[in-house]
């Protein structure tokens, strides 16, 4: 459990669009994750609740369940221009 102001451990995830790892998406300030299954409805239902609230100026990054091509298709079909990784 992370406490206010401690630093999230990192990641080792591939980028969907690079493949390269992702170690440390956070940066300086929150991040917001939203972790997502592409055949789920209710993510479905709530990408473009993510895509608004990284227009917003909100720091999202996405991380999928699924194969490259699956994560590829749902950014594609729901326009979830933030970071995605798998």
């Amino acid at each position: 459990m992370l406490s206010p102001g401690d630093h999230a451990p990192s990641l080792h995830l591939p980028d969907i669009d690079t493949g390269r790892a992702v170690v440390d998406p956070w940066g300086e300030g929150p991040v917001v994750l939203a972790f997502f299954k592409a055949a789920c409805p209710v993510c479905q239902m709530t990408a473009p609740v993510v895509r608004a609230m990284a227009e917003g100026g909100a720091r999202v990054v996405a991380v999928g369940e699924d194969p490259r091509p699956t994560l590829v298709a749902f950014r594609d079909r729901f326009d979830q221009r933030v970071p995605t990784l798998s």
